[in-house]
């Protein structure tokens, strides 16, 4: 197996254990039975913009699947591996080469913000085929928007703080490339 085939797939494992403490530390319940809002989103977004879209995806989907299984809500799990796996994807691709290249920019935001996007109507959807009931499953809207600003806001400020290792995994021979 390659140097980089192994730091990628080192990065996600390490990446969905980080996914999941960060979606365990802060949960806030939604109403109607919807889930919980979080704070892992943004360790989807500092992950997917320093090491691309296989370790969003990989650290995305299995560790906030994992957060769901080990906090009493596992029948979001097999939804959640999905919305969030494909979340760190998007976020990934559309922010990953721009951070590399230049860091915080207005194209990483907006990459993760269409992520954000895409979780908010993914949770949606499955909020009304778990409750039968997209009227509560529109419930939830207003914490998973409040759930997708502070992603955006606390890993942009991560990313911000991790300057210097954007340097150093921009400069090394051996870093994972985009996929």
């Amino acid at each position: 197996m390659a140097s980089s085939e192994t730091q990628r797939i080192a990065y996600a494992a390490v990446g969905a254990a980080l996914v999941a403490v960060a979606t365990m530390f802060v949960q806030l319940p939604m109403p109607a039975g919807q889930g919980y809002a979080n704070v892992g989103d943004a360790a989807i977004f500092v992950l997917a913009a320093l090491f691309g879209p296989v370790v969003g995806l990989a650290a995305g989907g299995i560790g906030s699947a994992l957060a769901d299984v080990l906090t009493g809500y596992a029948v979001w799990a097999p939804f959640t591996l999905v919305i969030k796996g494909l979340e760190g994807w998007i976020a990934g691709r559309l922010a990953y080469g721009a951070f590399r290249s230049r860091g915080l920019s207005p194209q990483v935001f907006a990459g993760f913000g269409v992520a954000a996007l895409w979780m908010m109507a993914g949770y949606f959807v499955a909020g009304g085929i778990l409750s039968g009931s997209f009227a509560a499953a529109a419930a939830g809207i207003p914490l998973n928007l409040f759930q997708a600003f502070a992603g955006i806001a606390a890993g942009s400020m991560l990313l911000y703080a991790l300057r210097p290792l954007r340097k150093a995994l921009a400069q090394s021979k051996g870093r994972p490339t985009v996929d």
